[in-house]
């Protein structure tokens, strides 16, 4: 079994959508060598089949946050990123005024005429930002991409190809959650530090395996008590 990355998660790749590849915490400043052995990251993702459409976009955001970070590139804020590159909307002179008793929705004050629209909210102009670090502690990512078909069994047989084959160091796959639990077996037998980035419908605990995707009651449960 390949050593798992030494420091950890610094943020997550979706990138692809859901991320892409996550990034690893580092603990100093470093400079990549081409001659350090890279971190190897398994990126299994569907290439071909019925799922093909959210897995192609998926390798690319992972092949584009891999070269960033070779690069030694980071997004402005941290792991969550600038937060867009600005939204437009009608402004209201005052902010509307809404209720006089508790339980009342009612408009008081609508806070007056629109203005035309403009821009409400804007980043910098630069997103991304030097890290300081290419790579990890000057090894440099290798991503190994690997198309899982859209078939369960297929998955199966390359989880192993990567852990036990490519010595994988981090493994970062699956779309589906079926997808997820007909490998993680698999990673449990060998002790494999997994990803799964997707939004799912949690109750996943289990020592080798981080999903980083939001679950229903972080995102509906709030909304319906509001």
């Amino acid at each position: 079994m390949a050593q798992p990355v030494e420091p950890f998660i610094k943020g997550s790749l979706a990138v692809g959508a859901a991320l892409a590849v996550p990034a690893i915490i580092t603990s100093k400043s470093a400079k990549a060598s081409s001659h350090a052995a890279a971190v190897k990251i398994g990126h299994l993702k569907d290439l071909s089949g019925n799922l093909a459409v959210y897995g192609v976009q998926k390798d690319h955001a992972a092949q584009l946050a891999v070269s960033e970070i070779n690069a030694g590139l980071t997004l402005k804020g941290g792991p969550v990123g600038s937060g867009g590159l600005g939204a437009f909307g009608n402004v209201a002179v005052q902010p509307p005024l809404m209720g006089v008793g508790k339980g009342d929705l009612n408009y008081v004050n609508d806070g007056g005429g629109r203005s035309k629209e403009a821009v409400t909210f804007t980043e910098d102009d630069e997103i991304l930002v030097s890290s300081e670090d290419d790579g990890i502690l000057g090894r440099p990512f290798e991503l190994i991409n690997l198309d899982g078909q859209s078939n369960n069994n297929v998955w199966q047989q390359l989880t192993r190809k990567l852990i036990q084959g490519d010595k994988v160091d981090c493994l970062v796959a699956g779309f589906t959650s079926a997808e997820r639990e007909a490998i993680r077996p698999i990673v449990d037998q060998f002790k494999q530090l997994y990803i799964y980035t997707n939004q799912y419908e949690g109750g996943v605990a289990d020592a080798n395996t981080f999903c980083t995707g939001a679950i229903c009651e972080q995102q509906v449960i709030l909304v319906v008590d509001y």
